[in-house]
C-alpha cells in the first residue's frame, strides 16, 4: 500500500503557518513597557534572592553552621530556573497568571539562574579562610560509617 501524495503539484512544497515576513514583522505585546513594571521586576528579583538568603541564614543558624556555609548554600539556591519555567508555562496555559506576570517571573527565573554560579564564586572567594578556598560539605554519617 502506498501513502497518499503530500502535494498536489509535484516539485512544490506547501508550507502551513505564517510566512517568514509575517514572523519578522510581528510585534510582541509590550508586557514591560512602563517604568512601574520594571520597578516591580526589580523588586521581585530582590525578594527572590533575599528570600533565599534569609531562609538559608535561618537554617544555618538553627543547625549551628557557619556564615560561610549559609552564604554558599544561599547563592546556589538561585539555580532552579528550569523548574520555575515549567511551572510558569503551566500557570500561563491554565490562565492562572497573566502574560505580564509571566514575563516578570520569567525574567526573574533567568536572571537568578544565570547569577547563581558567579555569586557562588564571589562568596567562596570573599569568605575563603582555609588554604584551598573551597566550601567544605560534611558527608552524612551513613556514608562515612563502615559496614560491619
Amino acid at each position: 500500500m502506498t501513502s497518499p501524495p503530500l502535494n498536489r503539484q509535484p516539485g512544490k512544497i506547501r508550507r502551513s503557518g505564517p510566512k517568514w515576513h509575517q514572523l519578522v514583522h510581528h510585534q510582541t505585546p509590550p508586557y514591560l513597557d512602563s517604568p512601574y513594571l520594571l520597578l516591580i521586576t526589580v523588586l521581585v528579583l530582590v525578594a527572590a534572592v533575599g528570600g533565599k538568603f534569609v531562609a538559608c541564614w535561618m537554617a544555618a543558624r538553627a543547625s549551628g553552621k557557619s556564615q560561610r556555609i549559609f552564604l554558599a548554600v544561599g547563592s546556589l539556591m538561585n539555580a532552579r530556573g528550569l523548574m520555575e519555567l515549567i511551572a510558569l508555562n503551566i500557570g500561563l496555559g491554565q490562565k492562572i497568571i497573566t502574560p505580564t506576570l509571566f514575563a516578570v517571573l520569567v525574567i526573574m527565573a533567568i536572571v537568578t539562574t544565570l547569577m547563581a554560579s558567579p555569586m557562588f564564586e564571589l562568596v567562596n572567594r570573599v569568605t575563603a579562610s582555609d588554604a584551598d578556598g573551597v566550601v567544605a560539605v560534611e558527608a552524612p554519617a551513613y556514608l562515612t560509617e563502615k559496614a560491619a
